[in-house]
């Protein structure tokens, strides 16, 4: 990995002028933090809504928690569909043995859903991404109703850099001064 990153150094500095270059891998490095804590952020909420769906199927006394919210929280990385993708075989087992121990099973999962989507997701997420929640939920809706699930698993991250860049790339204000319409202080 380091002799890699040292060649693409190394040839991004020869084929570029050097703050260009120097510009380049400032992206680059925004990218790579965004991209981290998006995932980083991912495995968290996962977590989370495993140990939610756990700890409300033990409350519930519902059979297979352990089993049904490892899968519920590992399919929670794939925004929107992921955990109701992934209680889909709890409800067919829960359903086979007792079917209202099953509609319980969707109420609990409907319900840590809600919480999470809502409330736990966007500000994980969005702290991770430096974008805040509203635009954690436009970035999965864009970038699944163009390119699907992928879309929606890179959505966020690459909507979080191109907002940092933007704000990077706005002029600021002197603290202290506000400036009116006319250019006047």
């Amino acid at each position: 990995k380091e002799a890699l990153l040292r060649a693409a150094r190394a040839c991004l500095h020869a084929a570029l002028p050097p703050r260009a270059a120097g510009s380049v891998l400032g992206i680059c490095r925004l990218a790579n933090k965004i991209f981290s804590g998006y995932i980083g952020g991912q495995l968290v909420d996962a977590l989370l809504v495993g140990g939610e769906t756990f700890a409300l199927m033990s409350i519930f006394g519902l059979e297979y928690a352990p089993l049904l919210s490892v899968l519920v929280g590992v399919t929670n990385i794939v925004p929107v569909l992921g955990p109701f993708l992934g209680a889909v075989p709890g409800l067919i087992i829960l359903l086979l043995e007792l079917p209202w121990k099953a509609a319980e099973f969707a109420i609990i999962i409907f319900v840590v859903q809600q919480v999470d989507g809502n409330f736990i997701a966007p500000r994980i997420l969005g702290s991770a991404t430096g974008i805040s929640g509203l635009w954690v939920l436009a970035a999965i809706v864009v970038g699944g109703g163009l390119f699907g699930i992928p879309g929606m698993v890179i959505g966020v991250p690459v909507l979080g850099v191109a907002a940092n860049l933007a704000k990077a790339a706005l002029p600021r204000e002197p603290d202290g001064e506000k400036t009116k319409p006319g250019g006047e202080t």
